[in-house]
């Protein structure tokens, strides 16, 4: 699907869902994880000019990492983009390239936050002439609904333990798990994951069927919590999920055993094929290496 492109500045609404979020966007669920989204951009808007002020880059590239991959998730191609721009010019190390970026990027930010209309669905926001996002898998390909609907020798859900900091990215994450058949929890770091896990009460597989966890989280990263599985030796399969997926962190990841490592923003029917792999005993989703 080819999503309208705007100019910075223009105000950013849900026009133009993104193909990662096509399958969901006449999801009511889905619709209102894209409001609540939606009311925390002041928030991350004022974020971003507390770390501007403070000439804190390293702050200003955490929070442009987060709303990039929210964003795209959750259908705003003007703010995806301009956040992947904050990031790339927060690497220079130079706050004059940064300056005018963050601040294109908190106007879209207040703009999208102030905007009456309401989500759209794909065929509601696209171009007269583009053609229709197609949601159905590939020749011989299966999405993650329909692996998991032909496991039918799992008489319970399975459960699956969705681990982010960022509330709005772990929400819909989860919202796709559970749509495709998974009982889905959730941790908002590495720590309360960990306690989850602890506190699951089967010590085969901590109770879990499979981990999806963020590799950049506070207290404890996706890798600690891999970590923390394979020293007390559980099997556990852990799919981690970074936008920062450079040779230092696959090799990490491959050292510690992960079942796989995806990239942000998140292809979340690629992401729920490949819990449903580790589900069914196929343990590796994706070659970490």
């Amino acid at each position: 699907m080819s999503a309208r492109r705007r100019q910075p500045g223009a105000r950013d609404t849900c026009a133009g869902l993104l193909p990662s979020a096509g399958a969901l966007a006449r999801d009511p669920e889905f619709r209102m994880l894209v409001a609540l989204f939606v009311e925390t951009l002041c928030a991350r808007a004022d974020a971003l000019e507390a770390a501007l002020v403070r000439a804190d880059l390293a702050e200003v590239s955490a929070i442009a990492h987060q709303l990039r991959g929210c964003a795209k998730t959750y259908g705003f191609p003007a703010i995806t983009d301009e956040a992947a721009a904050v990031e790339r010019s927060a690497r220079s190390g130079r706050l004059d390239e940064v300056r005018p970026r963050v601040d294109t990027l908190i106007g879209l930010c207040r703009g999208a936050a102030r905007s009456p209309q309401a989500p759209r669905t794909e065929e509601e926001s696209m171009d007269a002439t583009a053609k229709p996002f197609d949601t159905t898998a590939r020749t011989g390909e299966e999405t993650g609904a329909d692996l998991v609907r032909r496991n039918r020798t799992i008489r319970l859900k399975p459960r699956v333990l969705v681990a982010d900091d960022d509330a709005p990215l772990r929400a819909v994450v989860a919202l796709a798990l559970g749509r495709a058949g998974f009982r889905v929890s959730q941790a908002a770091d590495g720590i309360e994951a960990i306690n989850r896990l602890a506190g699951s009460g089967a010590r085969t597989g901590c109770g879990f069927g499979a981990i999806v966890a963020d590799v950049r989280m506070p207290g404890l990263s996706g890798l600690d919590v891999l970590t923390v599985l394979r020293c007390v030796s559980l099997e556990t399969p852990v799919l981690l999920m970074s936008a920062f997926v450079d040779g230092d962190v696959r090799a990490e990841a491959h050292a510690l055993g992960a079942a796989g490592l995806v990239a942000k923003p998140l292809d979340l029917d690629a992401l729920t094929a490949a819990v449903a792999m580790m589900v069914r005993g196929g343990r590796r989703a994706r070659p970490v290496a």
